[in-house]
């Protein structure tokens, strides 16, 4: 199951999932239906593929009010996710119905509800931007009208509103530091090699010593200096931790974000251009009179951590690198391995993915062949996309999205082409429950690159730890918002741990 994860961008730390991966979630099948023979991928999509109910032609007057604001429970395992529905009228036609979703644990609000049917009895709601239905009857009592029905998207659960005041706004997480600090924090500009700024942040020590310094590098979609995803904060969080430690922390909004220009540069920007923002930011930090310019290090995640081997790799004055949850693996690899993770995790059936996987794999190569025009590439992807049920729209969507610089050069990537350049002290650490970037893939990939050279590797696995370096049950993205910690306190403590040992 997919529940939406709102961003203004792109997911965060989310390697992007291309969305034939969620064609499948659209299904509340478990299990494909019985075949005498192997049905091709095309086919088995097919086949688990739901069908919207048909729209009424003449909507009865509803007979009861469903207007207002409706909370419901949607459990997830052992997981309760809060959905609150609002519901309206519009004036001119007392018939017709307006609606929208939100999911107050996810930061998502406002989500819109394309079809909203309701002729008095049975109620319908179409939500085609996370791709889910609801369908539900409207049943009166002797003390208050109730909503019962069936919430489709991947699997099909059972949801009941009943009607109360809206939610508060989310609290602060625990973990999230508040002033006053006992150290320095300063708001800084960087001049990019494009010559736009990057607004920052560095924390320091309040004693006028020179300090060992470290640089965090985000993961993919454009993030702020926090790494802000669903309330959680964890670069705020570990430069926190660092800087009460002893070391000098340097966090910076990404191109395009907050207060960092840019953003023009964006849909040609790649990971390679993101590199070069980092580079900058190291300049930067390596001029500073506080900073220890001997032991400059980078702190990488997901993406980001990809960043910081691209950088360690040509520049001999990084001091030793930590990657958090970094891919180590090329991008077409990685992503066909997270979709491979995450329909697992969500129960589909091994045909299933094993179908998606297939196709998926088709797409993204034909997406990195050098031989085909852009053109070309577009309209094979846009025929494979339209024969497994996905309408133009969508599939155009997709395609661009597939084809962007960004896209593109990820897939290229790979990190084995970097490893072997770097000789400096490197912490791997990866989460058990992380399947964005599984660990059983990556872990043995990074540390066999690192060994055709002179690095000292330190190895950290955290069983209970997701991709956002949270303690999780199921490591799903649906559970990161539900969750209260925000970064795993042991990983903490070892990161400052070891940053200590090899900074003395």
């Amino acid at each position: 199951m997919s529940i939406l994860m709102k961003k203004t961008i792109s997911p965060p730390h989310m390697i992007t999932l291309l969305m034939l991966t969620f064609i499948f979630a659209l299904s509340g099948c478990k299990t494909l239906p019985p075949s005498t023979e192997m049905d091709s991928p095309e086919k088995i999509i097919e086949k688990t593929m739901s069908v919207l109910p048909a729209k009424d032609e003449e909507p009865e007057k509803p007979s009861l009010d469903i207007s207002g604001v409706w909370h419901g429970e949607l459990e997830v395992g052992s997981l309760a996710l809060l959905m609150e529905f609002s519901f309206s009228q519009i004036v001119q036609d007392q018939t017709t119905w307006m609606a929208v979703l939100n999911i107050p644990q996810q930061m998502a609000y406002e989500i819109p509800i394309t079809r909203t049917e309701f002729d008095g009895t049975y109620l319908f709601l179409d939500m085609t931007t996370i791709q889910a239905t609801y369908s539900a009857t409207v049943e009166e009592t002797d003390e208050e009208i109730v909503i019962s029905g069936t919430y489709t998207q991947g699997a099909s659960l059972p949801l009941v509103l009943r009607k109360k005041e809206a939610t508060s706004t989310p609290l602060r997480k625990h973990q999230e530091p508040i002033p006053p600090y006992p150290y320095v924090s300063e708001e800084i500009s960087i001049t990019t090699q494009e010559d736009f700024l990057l607004g920052a942040t560095i924390t320091r020590p309040d004693d006028g010593l020179k300090h060992p310094a470290v640089i965090l590098i985000s993961g993919s979609g454009q993030q702020d200096r926090d790494e802000t995803i669903f309330g959680h904060k964890p670069f705020k969080v570990i430069a926190d931790s660092l800087t009460r430690s002893g070391f000098i922390v340097v966090r910076a909004d990404d191109r395009g974000v907050g207060t960092s220009g840019g953003g023009a540069t964006l849909s040609q920007a790649t990971t390679r251009d993101f590199a070069r923002d980092a580079e900058a930011i190291l300049d930067h930090t390596l001029s500073l009179e506080s900073v220890d310019s001997s032991a400059v290090g980078l702190i990488g995640h997901s993406e980001g951590a990809l960043i910081t081997v691209m950088v360690a790799a040509r520049r001999q004055d990084v001091a030793f690198i930590i990657l958090l949850n970094g891919p180590g693996i090329i991008g077409k690899d990685l992503i066909l391995a997270q979709s491979r993770e995450i329909m697992k995790a969500q129960g589909f059936p091994e045909a299933t993915i094993m179908a998606a996987s297939e196709i998926n794999n088709a797409i993204y190569s034909t997406a990195v062949d050098p031989s085909l025009s852009q053109k070309e590439k577009a309209d094979s992807i846009r025929h494979r996309l339209l024969a497994v049920g996905m309408g133009e729209d969508e599939a155009d969507a997709q395609i661009a999205t597939l084809l962007s610089p960004w896209y593109v050069t990820f897939l290229s990537l790979d990190p084995q082409d970097y490893l072997p350049e770097i000789s400096i002290p490197v912490f791997i650490v990866s989460g058990g429950k992380d399947i964005q970037v599984p660990s059983s893939l990556n872990v043995t990939a990074l540390n066999d690159g690192l060994l055709k050279s002179r690095a000292t590797v330190s190895i950290g696995i955290y069983p209970e730890m997701n991709h956002i370096l949270q303690p999780a049950t199921t490591g799903l993205p649906m559970e990161y918002p539900l969750l209260e910690t925000t970064v795993l306190p042991d990983l903490l403590d070892d990161m400052a741990s070891w940053l200590g040992s090899i900074t003395n």
